[in-house]
């Protein structure tokens, strides 16, 4: 893709700041080192000696929250909660120009039977399997409106 911008513009300098993220990804493989740690019951990473402080003031409702999540077992730690919304988010904002990341609520046996369809082997995730059923449906409904335009 071809920009029209010179060097010193901010779309230029936000281009290569995207194509940097995502050319070597390296908050992905953070995030994975840590989430992995997290399954498997560990204390996460040592993020001390690859990462820096930040102080972000939060209402007492989130903290609430947060805490929850981790004596939920969810996260080993309130860090590792925050973390994990912060690459969701940089996953988000950071998404391609031809993707757009969505986020949408199915009632819990919709997910259930998205998950026994991947354990199946019929998808390799339950995203995977929204995808494909988004895709499928789309296709379904355009030639509908195809076949009723011809008739």
């Amino acid at each position: 893709r071809l920009l029209a911008v010179t060097e010193s513009s901010p779309a230029y300098v936000d281009e290569r700041i995207r194509n940097y993220l995502y050319s070597i990804r390296y908050y992905r493989h953070l995030s994975d080192k840590y989430e992995s740690g997290v399954r498997r019951g560990l204390q996460g990473t040592n993020m001390a000696s690859e990462s820096e402080r930040v102080t972000v003031r939060v209402p007492s409702v989130q903290v609430s929250a947060l805490h929850a999540l981790v004596e939920s077992g969810q996260f080993a730690t309130i860090s590792d909660a925050v973390r994990a919304a912060i690459n969701n988010f940089i996953d988000e904002k950071f998404a391609p120009d031809y993707i757009r990341k969505m986020t949408i609520e199915l009632p819990k046996g919709n997910v259930v039977n998205l998950e026994e369809l991947v354990k199946s082997g019929d998808s390799v995730s339950v995203e995977d399997a929204v995808r494909n059923a988004v895709r499928e449906y789309i296709r379904r409904r355009l030639s509908e409106v195809v076949e009723r335009k011809r008739a």
